[in-house]
């Protein structure tokens, strides 16, 4: 068999103990070294001679007593002479001290040995007896006996010890040489050079080279890796990986590539290495040291995660999209089919009486109640997920709020046989400040919901005002101060512990079971926990399956001294109205205001409200007539529509505030999106009012910046008489008007008044004029044309009192502004459709048609307001 091979370090230290070994015995042999054995003997002869001389001088004088005692002494005292005896010259033996007997007859011959000795006593000069003294042997025999001889000894420890020692210092030697510098100058440059690391290692595995881009990604200095163990660096091998590769090469004697691994500088930065190990081999064939080398793939590895992470969030999201267009095909198509059945139904006359037409139509609206929620729900949710609902704080009572909710919603419980009942606790707030109106719409999602999914029982509302340190649920925000708080008590169906932590998910409910047995999306609570955290509080839950469900309301209000509280006995008393009046205080006399709309209803709508209620109007047409007549004349406001030919709103409020106009400039625009606002605020607007126009809102803003500028100049006039605003909403929303339908479309405003009536007829005489430009400019492909025409129609119709015309005049212009051609015959015609049933009183629509085309003779049909034929000439020329 081959013996093993000595490395170089265990071959070095071995020659040098033997060198020393050496050197040690010929100092031995010169007499150099002392030797312990010959010391030994020296000492025993000594004492034997002394023994001698003391022992005869003690015979001599008669005195044996004393030569007993002296050699007791001697035998207790010394541990290497075993015993000590004297014995007459007729061998008579006469003293004997620690068993002399038994050691003596070991002796084996009468004369003195190194363990057996005679010493003479002599009496004058004649012999007397001896003393015989019997020591210790100096070697015990055998193998243990050579062993413990001195210079045996002596040899092993100076063996054993230079050899350990010449170890440790050729180890802390040999650690302190550098390998690199047996590497050529201009090989250590080109290594250096390297974009990848690069690491040689000993057997041991430890460093003995490293080149300067691994020590750049230790932030070190590569001298100082020299020596180092490889492992003591901050690794992160693969899990799936029990040694690191140099070990697995070193091991295996074979080359490991494409190792995964991550280093951990100092700084805490990772990085993500490819590493490949390769054994370098000696002369004898053996693994010497391992080569290894490191590429840095720490983009590419985090590319690779973040499109993981991206393609994960991507069919994440497309799963959700397919499930919520599943859910709302079939949430709008239930609703859809109804209105479209029984529109059928009614369209063909299949209603036998009156009764049977009643209900089909309640049928109808009740559908087409539901569907507008569903799309109100789902836009709601993304104006509060895209950051762009915003809170309309004011004084409001939030005792009237909630006894109005519970009384909207008391027929619902009714049908169902169900209670529904609200109180206060302690002491409650006479008013708030907030969002009555998304206070408002929370409330109805909370009890609507306890309604629909109660069904023996009831619902209890229990409203009180509360402080709050921490709070103590997972599910609400963790806010502190005072809240009013809204419980909803209900005795349904409950809510399983598993799906409690889902409830606000959006489109998410308990189970699929739900969805089948009492309907709706799963919006209501997703939309009524983030208006209640965008109010400064949060909505908690708790539940038990079969056992009901409370749901708890909380909304930042006023700090406790700052609230106006009263008793529940008190509040009931009251009869205070969260709705907003039907009359109110005249809030613009005396006001001057320049109205900039390219559209005559608009203007004449306008001057009409804002003469109402006590201003003095200017109205023009383009941004450059406004911005010379504020030039010539001082105005207290400027309303500013933002699209307007010649010059725009943006182009006329920029030049104006440029010429020093410093007053309020409120935008008017149809385009109500956050950026759009952003956009009017850049451009210096003070205030922002979106189209089709609410005179309620339009008379707030004004009137808000129109007293704060009086406030500004302390000349504010107070109101002095009432303007009672018309029953007539500019803001009512109709499903959009199919081809097929004959109903009239009427106008909205009362036309017994004849500034409204003067409205209206502008708006049809306005639309006759410019529905034939806008077919054309469809049928030529004038994009931008269409798109101003559409503009103008969404933001004309509703001021007008036909709101008809704003969705499809929305959709045309979104369209247009993409380019979609293939689109412009359907809204056209539906804009066609719409304007051929519009419905004015009888002999108006005649004198526009004759003006508007001499040819047309007045018919029947114009005589009562019926303009389809004369439009029909119109666009078909």
């Amino acid at each position: 068999m081959k013996s093993p091979k000595l490395n170089a370090k265990t071959r070095v230290s071995i020659g040098l103990g033997c060198i020393l070994l050496s050197v040690l015995s010929t100092a031995m042999m010169l007499g150099l070294v002392p030797e312990q054995e010959t010391a030994v003997r020296e000492g025993r002869g000594r004492l034997c001679e002394a023994i001698a001389l003391a022992s005869s001088d003690y015979i001599s004088h008669g005195e044996r007593r004393r030569l007993n005692e002296t050699l007791r002494a001697l035998v207790e005292r010394n541990p290497d002479l075993m015993s000590a005896g004297v014995r007459r010259k007729d061998s008579t033996l006469i003293a004997a001290f620690g068993g002399h007997e038994a050691n003596w007859s070991t002796r084996d011959s009468g004369f003195s040995n190194e363990t057996h000795v005679l010493v003479p006593i002599r009496n004058g000069g004649e012999r007397w007896g001896a003393v015989e003294l019997s020591f210790r042997p100096m070697h015990v025999s055998g193998v243990m006996g050579f062993l413990h001889r001195p210079w045996i000894q002596l040899s092993l420890f100076v063996c054993l010890s230079s050899f350990l020692l010449f170890q440790l210092y050729l180890k802390k030697m040999l650690a302190q040489l550098d390998p690199a510098k047996t590497v050529p100058k201009r090989v250590r440059t080109a290594l250096d050079s390297l974009a990848e690391g690069l690491l040689v290692l000993d057997r041991h595995e430890r460093i003995v080279l490293a080149n300067q881009s691994f020590a750049e990604w230790l932030r070190r200095d590569a001298e100082s890796l020299l020596g180092i163990q490889a492992d003591s660096l901050n690794w992160d091998f693969d899990e799936n990986s029990e040694t690191s590769p140099w070990t697995e090469a070193m091991n295996g004697e074979s080359v490991v590539a494409g190792k995964m691994i991550e280093l951990t500088a100092a700084d805490d930065t990772r990085r993500t290495l490819m590493a490949n190990a390769s054994p370098v081999l000696g002369h004898e064939g053996q693994c010497k040291g391992v080569l290894v080398s490191f590429d840095d793939v720490t983009q590419l590895e985090e590319t690779k995660r973040d499109l993981t992470i991206a393609k994960r969030m991507a069919d994440e999201a497309n799963q959700a999209k397919s499930d919520f267009l599943a859910r709302m095909s079939h949430e709008i198509r239930t609703p859809m089919n109804a209105i479209l059945g029984y529109t059928d139904v009614l369209r063909r006359g299949f209603d036998s009486n009156e009764n049977d037409r009643q209900e089909y139509l309640d049928t109808i609206h009740q559908s087409g109640e539901h569907l507008l929620a569903l799309i109100n729900d789902i836009l709601d949710l993304s104006k509060v997920e895209a950051g762009q609902m915003e809170l309309q704080m004011e004084r409001c009572s939030p005792y009237a709020l909630i006894k109005e909710v519970v009384s909207l919603l008391r027929p619902k419980a009714d049908e169902k046989g169900i209670n529904l009942e609200f109180r206060c606790e302690g002491a409650f707030p006479e008013t708030i400040l907030g969002d009555a109106v998304r206070l408002r719409q929370t409330i109805v999602n909370l009890v609507g919901n306890a309604i629909k999914f109660t069904e023996r029982g009831g619902v209890e509302v229990l409203a009180r005002l509360e402080s709050r340190d921490t709070d103590a649920t997972k599910d609400d925000e963790k806010h502190s101060g005072t809240f009013l708080a809204i419980d909803v008590i209900d005795t349904g169906i409950g809510i399983s512990r598993e799906a409690l932590h889902k409830v606000f998910d959006p489109f998410a409910q308990a189970d699929t079971s739900i969805t089948r047995r009492f309907g709706g999306t799963g919006l209501g609570l997703a939309i009524s926990h983030q208006l209640a955290t965008a109010m400064g509080g949060g909505i908690s839950v708790q539940s038990e399956e079969g056992h009901g469900t409370t749901f708890t309301l909380r909304v930042a209000v006023d700090s406790i001294d700052e609230l106006v509280l009263v008793d529940a006995a008190q509040l009931q008393q009251t009869r205070q109205s969260i709705g907003a009046p039907a009359t109110r205080m005249e809030r613009l006399p005396g006001c001057r205001v320049l109205v900039a709309d390219d559209g005559s209803p608009n203007r004449k709508l306008i001057r009409l409200v804002l003469g109402k209620a006590g201003a003095e109007v200017v109205t023009v047409c383009d941004g450059r007539q406004a911005v010379d007549h504020a030039a010539k004349q001082e105005f207290d406001l400027i309303l500013m529509d933002m699209q307007m030919p010649v010059m725009d709103g943006y182009t006329a409020t920029r030049e104006l505030r440029a010429r020093g106009y410093a007053g309020p400039i409120i935008a008017l625009t149809a385009n109500a999106m956050q950026g759009d606002r952003e956009k009017c605020f850049a451009a210096g607007c003070t205030g922002f009012v979106a189209k089709p126009i609410k005179i309620d809102v339009l008379i707030a803003e004004l009137s808000d910046h129109f007293h704060a500028q009086s406030d500004s100049r302390g000349d504010r006039v107070e109101p002095t008489q009432e303007f009672v605003a018309e029953s007539t909403s500019t803001a009512v929303e109709l499903p959009a008007a199919t081809s097929g339908s004959r109903e009239p479309i009427l106008c909205s405003y009362p036309l017994d008044d004849e500034e409204f009536l003067e409205i209206a007829t502008d708006f049809v005489a306005r639309l006759q004029e410019r529905l034939p430009a806008m077919v054309r400019a469809a049928k030529t492909g004038d994009d931008q044309r269409l798109a101003e025409d559409a503009h103008w129609l969404k933001g004309v119709s509703g001021s007008a009192g036909f709101p008809q015309f704003i969705e499809p005049s929305s959709r045309l212009e979104a369209v247009a502004k993409q380019r979609d051609r293939d689109q412009y015959h359907d809204l056209m015609e539906e804009l066609r459709s719409l304007a051929s049933r519009i419905d004015l009183p009888a002999g108006i629509l005649g004198g526009l048609a004759q003006e508007g085309d001499a040819r047309a003779p007045a018919t029947e049909e114009t005589k009562r307001g019926d303009i389809q034929g004369i439009e029909s000439r119109k666009l078909s020329s």
